[in-house]
């Protein structure tokens, strides 16, 4: 193997690193070794692909498949790294079923530090998550905020109607740096999260720990309907999910009939 110079000898730095199993904290440590300072330096070190190595005439003597160090370490399944890696310029296009963006991937893995690296650098808390909604033979398009998707995170290398655990950490840093406007933000169906939190059946310890989180950034639950006319409370109901019916009155101050429409049943109906 002959010696490399520039981007290409960065990337090789870094991948080799990750395919040897490096920790967190050494990956990062070396990708800025690589950055010194240099933004454009620091994404070439996480995504110049092995082509280009070859392209410019560099060689290696192993046959390490073409693939990104991000690649890698999502095939190596080490969420670990992905935060590291995402926050240092990682493309994650290409990689992910569905139009993930940076913050989603971290999100996908927990990865709560890397969430709030990525708000602080200038990412939108709002912004929005689309992935594809198969069942049987159909498939539709689906989108949703980054704060529904902590609630519902789609399983690493799955399709997008297979679910992860809550990610209620991202969750939190989410609502803390977009406060009401991401505690109120809507879904495709034009649903807020305290209306995924009425759909997916958490359990009793992340539905409070989500709900008082919810109700601190300020979301609303008064006149808040979506497209049929019904409020979280009527879903929790229609659900009979009592632990949640509770909560959303004695918690969150969900009123019992909500301003529904008058062509809506309340919560009291069902």
């Amino acid at each position: 193997m002959r010696p490399m110079a520039g981007g290409a000898s960065d990337f090789w730095r870094v991948y080799d690193a990750v395919a040897a199993g490096e920790c967190a904290e050494r990956v990062r440590q070396l990708i800025e070794e690589c950055a010194q300072g240099s933004d454009e330096r620091r994404a070439q070190a996480v995504n110049t692909p092995k082509a280009a190595a070859a392209a410019a005439g560099e060689s290696r003597e192993d046959e390490t498949p073409l693939e990104t160090p991000l690649q890698a370490t999502c095939r190596q399944k080490r969420g670990d790294l992905v935060g590291a890696l995402v926050e240092a310029g990682a493309d994650v296009s290409g990689i992910f079923e569905g139009r993930m963006t940076p913050l989603a991937v971290c999100i996908m893995y927990g990865q709560e530090e890397s969430v709030r690296a990525l708000l602080d650098a200038g990412n939108d808390p709002l912004e929005m998550i689309w992935w594809v909604w198969v069942w049987g033979d159909n498939a539709d398009n689906k989108f949703c905020t980054a704060a529904h998707f902590c609630l519902a995170p789609m399983r690493v290398g799955s399709s997008g109607w297979w679910y992860g655990p809550p990610q209620l950490g991202c969750f939190e840093v989410l609502l803390h740096k977009g406060g009401a406007d991401v505690a109120n933000a809507r879904d495709w169906r034009g649903e807020t999260p305290f209306f995924w939190l009425a759909k997916l059946s958490l359990g009793a310890n992340d539905e409070k720990a989500a709900c008082d989180l919810l109700v601190a950034a300020g979301a609303r639950l008064s006149g808040v309907f979506d497209r049929d006319g019904s409020t979280p409370l009527t879903i929790a109901a229609v659900s009979a999910n009592a632990r949640l019916v509770r909560l959303l009155i004695d918690e969150a101050g969900a009123p019992l009939d909500g301003g529904i429409p008058s062509n809506s049943f309340t919560a009291l109906h069902w």
